[in-house]
This record gives structure tokens, C-alpha cells and sequence, in this order.
């Protein structure tokens, strides 16, 4: 029963994801349709791969263990997973005649005029990892690509490398905000920035900075209409596969792993978030077996007081994958310096219980819609991306690229009014 349970999960996201390639290759402007291809890679396609090579043992994942050996969680996770896509398609899609963002219509000018206006500032965020990483404690440490994964790594380093992680960030988003605005010759920008992508994902060190760029270079491709040519699911596909590679390489070479199991395991947990959503429903199947949060809603006012420093308030609540990982090895919530890959659909259900499986796919239909309404390239660029970030990790990882993401909305939301208040006086006249 399971495995036919598995099987017809995958397919059924499988379905989604092949129906928003053909939505956007027509032209389809809603922004949820990228995140049906991303549902279907991290929660639908580990389905088919535990078909076909087994669930991983998780060894050091004991909780992870229990969770995926539990059938009526497995039962309740693949429940979840088909009424993600419902409740996205209910509330979160645009429904707009459909056209290419490339049509020269006066949101779109608005679009190129404010990104035209932070050209400089895209400029200077572009090169800023490399000056940020000369004002390092050890510079030096940079030359060796990946050290921060390194458990001989010295925690001055480790600290400043906070910074150069956030500018990294920033520079990935202003190189494609560049790119965004090239009219014309988009392959000869991007050989042009390609130096300073590098940089910056080698700077960065961790796998989903690259993950990150891959994602939006891939956004931006759709939107210049090249799917009309080639289905948004096969380039998906390709990009996935690039990703692992990239990931297969990253742990032989970065993290020395060398048996076929670790590896296996290591990319489910990397590239699946399965087994996360899983764990979480069982903890709420059996709350006097697992525990996560210690009250509803802890992990969101950590998420309110981001900025305030740990120093100024020792109590202030853990991220949520301090707490998801305390819970998976069974030990009281704590600071481990390193945690599970966890996303907001099961995160929304430690807060919220019951009432998460709703606001869990809620959120990034939200910032979906949020974005579509602006009609800005750029805005719905990030607004896809965010909303990608939510469904894959938690939002302590990329809280810069959110904050760019408010202030991009508000910022279009100002040239809008600006330009309604110049054309009214002229109306009237």
C-alpha cells in the first residue's frame, strides 16, 4: 500500500509540475507555477527515488528513522502533499490573460525604470564579497573552497564569515538584477558577470548559494520567453540534475564522503524535504513519543526578533532547525552549530498544529500573488525565489534575501503611486 501511495504522490505532483511548464511556455503569468516544478523535485521525486533504492537508513538521524518507518505518517504526508497543489491552485494563481513579460506594456517599463535607477548600487553589491572577504579576521582561509564546513574552522572566522555569506547573497541578486535589465545579448552580460557569480558562490562555500543562482537564472530564462521552445519540466529536470552533480561533487571533494549509502542518504536529505514534513506530522501523531517546540508559535518570534542579538535577551528562542534537530536525536532544544534542512510547510505545522497543513502552503501563494500584482520582472523574480526559499529551507538562511524582497515590493509599490499621482493632474486637464 505504501509504495503505491508513494508512487501515485509523486505522479500526482508530477502532474502539477508538467501543467505549469505548458502554463508558462503559452505564457501563463502566474508566479506559482515555478513552485509546482519545485514541490514536485523536493517532496514528489524522493518518493520515486525510495521506490527505486530504498529509504535511507538515516543513520545518524534516529528520529528521521522512526518518522518514515511510521505508516499512517506516511499515510497523512502524501494526504498533504496533494492538497498543497489544491489550495495553491484555489487562491495563489493568477488568473490574467496570458502574455510574455516581454511585452512593452507601461508595468513592465516601471519594471526596467526602477531597476535602471539602482544600477550603481546593483554594481557595488555585485563586487562587495571580494572587499568584504579582505576585511576577514584570516583572508587566507577563503582559498580553500568549502572550509566553513570544516570542523577545525576558527570561530572568529566562522563569525565574520556570517557577513560575507549575507553579501554573497546580495551579490547574487544584483548580478541577476543586471542581467534583468539587459534588452538584448543576455548569454554575452552573463559571460561578463560570470566571474563575479563565481566568486561569489566559491566565497560563500555552501551548496545553496549555487543553488540559489541556479534557481534564478532559470526564472529569469522563463520570462524571456525561451519556453516556448523548450517545456519548463525537462529544463527543471536538467537544472535538478546539475544541482546533483554539483552536490555529488560537493561531498566527495568537500566533505570526503566516499560510500555509495552516505552519499545516497546525504542527497535525500539535501534535495528531499520528505522526510522533514514527515517527522514534524509524526510529532503531532505522537506528542508524548517527540516534541519540537516546547509552546506553539516559539519558532515565529524567533522569525520577529531576528535582529535582536542573543547577548541582549539569552532566552530569545532557537531557529526552528535548532529545535527540529534537538528533537530528531532526542535531546532537549539547544544551540548544535549545525541543524536539519527544514522548510516552512512543516515548520507552519509545529506552530499551528492541525491548522498548519492550510497556512503552510498558504504563505508562499501569498508572496506569489504579492509579487504578480506588482507587475515587476524583478519583484516577481524575488517573489518566486522567496517563495522557493520558504519551501525549502527556513528563514533564518536567507532573512537578507526577504528583507531585499519587502523592500523591492515597496519600492515598485512607490514608483507606481508616484506615476499614477503624475498621470491623474494630466487626465484631468
Amino acid at each position: 500500500m505504501v509504495t503505491l501511495l508513494n508512487l501515485v504522490t509523486c505522479a500526482w505532483l508530477g502532474f502539477w509540475a508538467v501543467r505549469s511548464g505548458r502554463r508558462i511556455a503559452l505564457g501563463g503569468q502566474s508566479s506559482l507555477y515555478f513552485l509546482y516544478t519545485v514541490l514536485f523535485f523536493f517532496n514528489g521525486l524522493p518518493l520515486f527515488l525510495e521506490e527505486l533504492f530504498g529509504t535511507p537508513f538515516y543513520t545518524y538521524q534516529p528520529g528521521l528513522r522512526l518518522a518514515t518507518g511510521d505508516h499512517f505518517t506516511v499515510v497523512l504526508y502524501c494526504l498533504y502533499m496533494w492538497a498543497v497543489p489544491v489550495i495553491w491552485w484555489i487562491v495563489g494563481e493568477t488568473r490574467r490573460p496570458q502574455r510574455h513579460l516581454d511585452d512593452p506594456t507601461p508595468d513592465l517599463v516601471l519594471s526596467y525604470e526602477s531597476l535602471e535607477r539602482l544600477r550603481p548600487l546593483l554594481k557595488i553589491l555585485v563586487v562587495s564579497p571580494i572587499i568584504v572577504v579582505l576585511l576577514a579576521p584570516s583572508p587566507s582561509v577563503y582559498l580553500d573552497y568549502g572550509w566553513v564546513t570544516s570542523i577545525d574552522a576558527e570561530p572568529s572566522s566562522l563569525e565574520f564569515h556570517v557577513i560575507v555569506a549575507i553579501f554573497c547573497q546580495l551579490s547574487i541578486l544584483s548580478a541577476v538584477g543586471l542581467l534583468a535589465l539587459a534588452q538584448r545579448q543576455l548569454l554575452s552580460r552573463f559571460v561578463l558577470i560570470s566571474p563575479w557569480l563565481f566568486a561569489a558562490v566559491y566565497l560563500n562555500g555552501k551548496r545553496y548559494i549555487f543553488a540559489i543562482l541556479v534557481i534564478l537564472l532559470w526564472i529569469l530564462v522563463a520570462q524571456r520567453g525561451f519556453f516556448k521552445r523548450f517545456n519548463t519540466l525537462i529544463t527543471g529536470l536538467i537544472l535538478f540534475l546539475v544541482l546533483a552533480f554539483f552536490s555529488f561533487g560537493y561531498q566527495i571533494f568537500v566533505r570526503e564522503l566516499r560510500d555509495y549509502s552516505e552519499i545516497y542518504q546525504n542527497a535525500r536529505i539535501d534535495y528531499g524535504r520528505d522526510a522533514v514534513v514527515k517527522m514534524t506530522i509524526y510529532a503531532e501523531l505522537h506528542p508524548t513519543r517527540m516534541e519540537i517546540l516546547d509552546y506553539r508559535g516559539e519558532s515565529l518570534i524567533f522569525w520577529s526578533t531576528l535582529i535582536v542579538p542573543r547577548e541582549l535577551w539569552p532566552d530569545k528562542p532557537y531557529p526552528y532547525s535548532q529545535y527540529f534537530t534537538s528533537a530528531m536525536l532526542f535531546i532537549s532544544p539547544r544551540i548544535l552549530g549545525w541543524g536539519m534542512t527544514t522548510s516552512w510547510l512543516e515548520e507552519a505545522i509545529a506552530n499551528f498544529s492541525w491548522f498548519g497543513f492550510l497556512l503552510g502552503p498558504l504563505l508562499p501563494a501569498l508572496i506569489c500573488r504579492i509579487g504578480d500584482v506588482r507587475n515587476d520582472r524583478f519583484v516577481r523574480m524575488l517573489s518566486v525565489l522567496v517563495a522557493t526559499l520558504f519551501l525549502t529551507v527556513q528563514l533564518a538562511a536567507f532573512a537578507s534575501i526577504a528583507a531585499v524582497w519587502v523592500l523591492m515590493v515597496c519600492w515598485a509599490w512607490l514608483l507606481k503611486k508616484r506615476q499614477t499621482e503624475v498621470q491623474e493632474p494630466v487626465i484631468a486637464q
